[in-house]
């Protein structure tokens, strides 16, 4: 009888490892782009000849090579409040009513919505977050520790990022070579170089300004990534983030983190 239980027990563990479901895993391209249109942000590129034939030639060869991918979702940055809106905006790209250039100019819809109707999606999807940088505080550091006479060794270290062959001209590179070169590793890390070096010397005993600001930065991204997630279903194996490229290098390193997910390069897509 001992020998049978054992038998039994042995025969359910196989049994059970066989029957065990395997991680699925979504596969993950994020564009990291500047903003066609008006933007806040701190550093911005000029796009004045978006709607010449040139670039919007230049934007269908990218979106074609993109839809092979066959996305089941494309995320934009737009705050989920703001879907109905987009929906309706969608709505009338997909009739050929959308023609103010004003209204058509963002990257979310030259790049989103047109990518989007080529893979005969019914919408795309708004997950950004609003959460203001602290820059009061780094102001505020400054100023009371403007006396010190000893700098921050990160504050003295030499900057690295001086390869002139990295340079980002969109007046003379095509869509496909300003984004592959705007999305290499020289320029994730070189953006995210001002959170992880810079903002670490703005430290005093207790005073941790530089860790908060850079914090409050991926607390924003999380939220992100969050609705991300949030929007998923099991029938997605190929998913399409669009954002400043400044959050999709976070954003990338949160799915790289995640087993269920798969990053895929642009080089691997896309060819200038």
């Amino acid at each position: 009888m001992r020998n049978l239980i054992l038998i039994f027990c042995i025969c359910f563990c196989f049994q059970s490892q066989g029957q065990e479901k395997t991680i699925d895993t979504i596969n993950v391209v994020l564009l990291g782009t500047f903003h066609y249109g008006t933007t806040t942000d701190a550093s911005r590129t000029d796009f004045p000849d978006l709607f010449s034939d040139k670039r919007q030639i230049e934007l269908e060869e990218l979106t074609n090579q993109l839809a092979n991918l066959d996305f089941d979702k494309v995320f934009i940055e737009r705050q989920e409040k703001y879907q109905r809106k987009y929906d309706s905006l969608y709505n009338l790209y997909l009739s050929q009513k959308l023609k103010d250039t004003t209204i058509i100019r963002p990257e979310e819809i030259q790049i989103g919505f047109r990518l989007a109707k080529k893979l005969g999606l019914n919408k795309v999807f708004c997950v950004d977050v609003k959460q203001s940088l602290p820059y009061h505080k780094i102001k505020e550091f400054e100023k009371n520790f403007a006396n010190e006479e000893e700098s921050s060794f990160f504050k003295n270290s030499i900057y690295p990022f001086k390869d002139k062959s990295q340079k980002l001209d969109l007046s003379n590179q095509s869509l496909s070579e300003y984004y592959l070169k705007m999305n290499n590793d020289f320029h994730k890390k070189y953006r995210f170089y001002d959170y992880f070096h810079y903002s670490m010397s703005y430290q005093s005993e207790n005073d941790f300004t530089g860790a908060e600001f850079t914090s409050v930065w991926h607390e924003r991204n999380l939220k992100i990534y969050s609705k991300i997630l949030n929007h998923l279903s099991e029938e997605d194996k190929t998913i399409f983030v669009l954002f400043g490229s400044s959050h999709t290098d976070i954003l990338e390193q949160f799915f790289k983190l995640n087993p269920h997910f798969k990053i895929i390069k642009l080089n691997e897509i896309i060819t200038e």
